[in-house]
């Protein structure tokens, strides 16, 4: 017995040696894996701050103001703010304004008198009162909201501004005689639709100098209003294709619709249109972006459409796009590696 015991003894040591070797050797490789760890960390940290160096050298000089300071920015959430409703119905009319209205009054003071609406710096303020008589006229109820504003400033002291929200229309019948006239042989859709709000994406591009509105564009999508209320995305075509729309612009009766039939092709580019502006990773209107730069570098951006990011290939920086609206802050950029493609 005594000789068993000291031999079961003998395995159990050599048990515990094979043990602690093992256990040995996986503390070495995990010592090991940690190590390289670090060193690629260095080696990644040191390229990062390579790359910021970079960044910095490559940035324009940024103009030393909040933008909260910029008097553009101001002026255009005053615009906002004033014309959210339109006009009253007093002002406007014969698309003219009352000499002592508010409204009035910010039109002389930040408009200038040769500013380009509509491609027209000559007869600019009487095109844009006669859209405003329209909009407040053809829709029972007109309400202007703008989410987002963007400032970039250029070195010649001019403001760009850019404004990103919604119009809220509500369907009347003067809105079927004068906007969509072909829905006035379906009374059964024109009964179904009076009353109900047609909310339309907006883009507005103000450019400013000294304090004036030197030019006023805007982009409207009604196709894009349209199919989210009907539901139907060829009667929606089919309205448009008759409708006395030319972008933002409400043509009115004076200016009969172009009949145009739909192809095929044409229905194909128009659902489309729809599936990219159905997604909320989708600008709002892709021809924005030759008004804004990159928030850190000051260089132009492109639009991805297929990664829902707008991205400045200069410093490899994406940034996402929410509800239609590139989120231009510099917290929400993504560095994009070197090996990844874009």
């Amino acid at each position: 017995m005594p000789g068993k015991r000291a031999k079961t003894d003998e395995l159990k040591l050599e048990q515990c040696r094979i043990n602690q070797r093992r256990y040995r050797s996986k503390v070495q490789a995990s010592q090991l894996n940690l190590e390289a760890k670090v060193n690629h960390l260095v080696i990644e940290t040191a390229r990062l701050e390579g790359r910021l160096e970079i960044f910095r050298s490559k940035m324009l000089p940024i103009i030393p103001r909040a933008i909260e300071q910029s008097s553009g920015l101001q002026i255009a959430r005053e615009y906002f703010t004033l014309f959210q409703h339109g006009f009253p119905d007093i002002v406007l009319e014969r698309d003219s304004v009352a000499p002592d209205s508010p409204h009035q009054l910010f039109l002389k003071s930040t408009f200038s008198p040769t500013f380009l609406f509509l491609d027209d710096n000559v007869n600019g303020l009487a095109l844009y009162l006669k859209q405003w008589r329209r909009y407040c006229t053809y829709f029972s109820r007109f309400e202007m909201v703008c989410h987002n504003y963007q400032v970039v400033k250029n070195e010649d002291d001019e403001e760009f501004i850019h404004c990103i929200g919604n119009l809220h229309l509500r369907l009347s019948r003067n809105t079927f005689t004068h906007v969509f006239p072909n829905v006035l042989s379906n009374e059964p859709l024109v009964q179904q639709l009076i009353g109900k709000e047609l909310l339309v994406p907006f883009a507005i591009r103000l450019s400013l100098k000294n304090g004036q509105i030197q030019m006023f564009e805007c982009d409207a999508e009604f196709t894009l209003g349209l199919v989210n209320l009907i539901k139907n995305l060829a009667l929606a075509a089919d309205i448009m294709a008759h409708a006395n729309l030319n972008g933002s612009e409400l043509r009115g009766t004076e200016h009969p619709s172009v009949t145009i039939f739909l192809t095929p092709i044409l229905m194909r580019t128009i659902q489309r249109f729809c599936a990219r502006a159905f997604s909320s990773k989708a600008l709002v209107s892709p021809s924005v972006l030759k008004h804004l730069v990159c928030p850190i570098s000051k260089y132009p951006l492109e639009y991805l459409e297929t990664h829902g990011v707008v991205f400045c290939r200069e410093i490899r920086v994406a940034y996402p796009i929410r509800d239609g609206i590139p989120i231009l802050v510099p917290t929400e950029g993504r560095i994009v590696p070197d090996d990844e493609e874009l």
